[in-house]
């Protein structure tokens, strides 16, 4: 249960990018639009940059997708998640 549609929305932002753990929302509607709004504005000046080292390095659009994939998700994270049962 959430206290607002926009702290659901949120919540449902960080969890497109892949936030599994627990976080500490804002309780205010504007608190949490103002949130969102920075979010969204990082992660997409950070495809951006993203785009343009991965066309620099290869050509190849399966490779481009994954390495976009691969460099969102570090961004977001911090880290590649580890699957379990797979050696490191």
């Amino acid at each position: 249960d959430f206290q607002s549609r926009e702290q659901a929305e949120l919540v449902f932002r960080l969890a497109n990018l892949g936030v599994s753990s627990s976080v500490i929302l804002p309780k205010d509607r504007e608190s949490c639009i103002k949130l969102l709004e920075r979010l969204d504005e990082r992660m997409e000046e950070a495809r951006i940059r993203f785009k343009e080292l991965v066309e620099s390095r290869t050509s190849d659009g399966h490779v481009q997708a994954q390495l976009m994939e691969v460099l969102e998700r570090w961004y977001a994270l911090g880290k590649n998640p580890v699957k379990p049962g797979v050696p490191l």
